[in-house]
C-alpha cells in the first residue's frame, strides 16, 4: 500500500523490480545499486513502485515511462536511472531525485587463453535454443567427436582454404565439457564450415598488404558495417588511431601506408526524410574519387536489417549511370534485430536478400548464421545489435590507440579480408552460386 502523506514518503521508492529477477537488494535510502548479471540474462525489464501514492518512478526521466526492457551489452555496464516524480506536479517541475542501477553482464565461460597443453573437447553451437534458425536441427552446445582441441586445430590448418564466404557452418569452441558452456574458452571459438572440406585461413599479413595496394573500398550501410570497416582498417595499419561514431560520411586515405583508401556512407540516414540509396551512393562515390571502373574498386553494402528489394534496381542503374559496372560488389547480409520477434521471418528475409544480391552480381558475405548462435554476445544496441566495441588502449607516450573488440565481428571481417585478397590475387576458382537458406 502507498502512503498519502507526502512529507513522510516523498521522494522514496518502495521497491524496484526486474524480470528476469536480478539481485537488487533494495533499500529505500540507498540510491545507487551495482548489480552483476549472469551472461545468459540478455535483456531485463525494470519497473518500480513509489511510497507516495501520487508519485511514480519514471525510467531515465521519460514522462510516464514506468516499465521498460533493456539490453545488457557486454561492452560496458548498463546505467538506468529511475526518477521519482510527483505526478500532481510533473507538468511544472522535473524531478532531480533518482535511483541508479548499474548492471554489468559477465562474459561467458573461462577467461584468459586456453592452456597450451590442455586436452579440451571440441564442442559445437549452430543456434541458440530460444533463437532457432534451423528448427529441425539440435540447438545449444553439442559434442562433435573431433577429439582434442589441439588435434582439431592442427588438422584444420592443413585443410584447403574456403573459396566462398557463403557456406553453412557453425561455431567450434574448446571446452572441458560440452554440457557446460561455462567450461568453455569462448575467446578461442572459431567459425568453421561443415564437412571439414575447407577452413578459413588468414593469409600472410605482408601478402594481404601487397594485394590491397592501389585499392579503393567503399562501404554503404549502417553502424554494423562501419564497425567492420574499422576492424579492417586496424588490421591493415596494425593500429587504429582515429575513429568516429558517424551517421554521415567518412574518408580514410592513410591506410596500408597510404596505398589503400576506404570510405563510408551511412545509409539510410537518420533524418525524417532520408536520402534515397541513389543519392547516398552518388555522395559516397564523389567522396571517394578517384574511383576506377575495375575490380580494384569494391562497393560493400550491408545493414543490420535487409536492404529493400526496391533499392537493388536503383543501386544497379546508378552504377551504370556513373560508368561503374566493372567494380566488385559485396553484400554483407543481415544482422540480429532484437525488435524482430519472428525468427523464421528473419531467416526467410535473409534468404531473399542473399538470392537478390547474387542475381545482381554481388559476392555474399554471409554473416546472419555467424551472428545468431552468438547473439547474446552483443556489445550494445537497442533494436540493432552490435557485435563490436572500440576501446582505448593508450600505451605510454605513443599516439592514442584504439582496438576493435568482438569475436563475432572478427570472424566475418577476417572472411572479408581473405575474400578480397583471394579475388585480387586470382586464387578463386569459382564463387559459390545459389545461396544457402539461412
Amino acid at each position: 500500500t502507498c502512503n498519502q502523506n507526502r512529507t513522510q514518503s516523498f521522494p522514496y521508492l518502495s521497491g524496484i523490480y526486474s524480470n528476469p529477477s536480478v539481485n537488487i537488494d533494495f533499500k529505500r535510502e540507498t540510491f545507487v545499486y551495482k548489480i552483476d548479471v549472469d551472461y545468459h540474462i540478455f535483456t531485463v525489464s525494470i519497473w518500480s513502485t513509489a511510497e507516495y501514492c501520487h508519485a511514480e518512478g519514471w525510467l531515465d526521466g521519460k514522462r510516464e515511462n514506468i516499465r521498460e526492457s533493456f539490453v545488457i551489452g557486454l561492452s560496458m555496464p548498463l546505467t538506468i536511472r529511475i526518477y521519482v516524480v510527483d505526478t500532481d506536479m510533473a507538468r511544472h517541475m522535473h524531478s532531480r531525485i533518482y535511483y541508479t542501477l548499474i548492471l554489468t553482464r559477465r562474459p561467458r565461460g573461462q577467461l584468459g587463453m586456453l592452456p597450451r597443453n590442455a586436452n579440451h573437447s571440441v564442442c559445437l553451437i549452430k543456434q541458440e535454443c530460444d533463437k532457432m534458425i534451423f528448427p529441425d536441427q539440435p540447438c545449444g552446445l553439442q559434442a562433435t567427436g573431433h577429439g582434442s582441441w589441439n588435434t582439431f586445430t592442427s588438422q584444420s590448418a592443413k585443410l584447403p582454404e574456403c573459396e566462398s564466404a557463403n557456406i553453412q557452418g557453425s561455431w567450434l569452441v574448446p571446452c572441458v565439457q560440452c554440457s557446460d558452456d561455462d567450461s568453455c574458452y569462448w575467446k578461442q571459438a572459431m567459425w568453421q564450415p561443415y564437412g571439414r572440406k575447407c577452413s578459413y585461413h588468414m593469409p600472410v599479413k605482408e601478402e594481404v598488404e601487397s594485394s590491397y595496394d592501389d585499392k579503393n573500398i567503399l562501404f554503404l550501410g549502417d553502424s554494423t558495417l562501419r564497425g567492420m570497416m574499422y576492424y579492417i582498417l586496424e588490421y591493415l595499419n596494425g593500429s587504429l588511431t582515429d575513429w568516429e561514431m558517424s551517421h554521415g560520411a567518412l574518408l580514410y586515405n592513410n591506410i596500408n601506408r597510404g596505398r589503400t583508401n576506404m570510405s563510408f556512407m551511412y545509409y539510410p540516414g537518420l533524418d525524417e526524410d532520408p536520402p534515397t540509396i541513389k543519392t547516398a551512393l552518388k555522395t559516397l562515390i564523389k567522396l571517394s574519387q578517384p574511383v576506377k571502373n575495375s575490380s580494384s574498386t569494391v562497393l560493400v553494402v550491408g545493414r543490420f536489417k535487409n536492404i529493400d528489394k526496391s533499392d537493388f534496381p536503383l543501386l544497379m542503374s546508378t552504377l551504370k549511370e556513373l560508368g561503374l559496372t566493372g567494380i566488385k560488389l559485396v553484400m554483407k547480409t543481415m544482422g540480429f534485430s532484437r525488435c524482430q520477434v519472428d525468427v523464421a521471418a528473419a531467416v526467410n528475409t535473409n534468404s531473399d536478400l542473399t538470392a537478390i544480391a547474387q542475381r545482381c552480381g554481388f559476392e555474399i558475405l554471409q554473416v546472419f548464421p555467424i551472428i545468431m548462435p552468438m547473439y547474446k554476445d552483443a556489445t550494445y544496441g537497442n533494436c540493432a545489435m552490435h557485435y563490436h566495441f572500440i576501446s582505448n588502449r593508450k600505451e605510454g607516450r605513443k599516439l592514442e590507440n584504439y582496438h576493435v573488440n568482438g569475436n563475432v565481428v572478427a570472424a566475418y571481417s577476417n572472411m572479408f579480408i581473405t575474400m578480397l585478397h583471394r579475388h585480387w590475387t586470382n586464387k578463386a576458382k569459382k564463387y559459390l552460386i545459389g545461396g544457402i537458406k539461412v
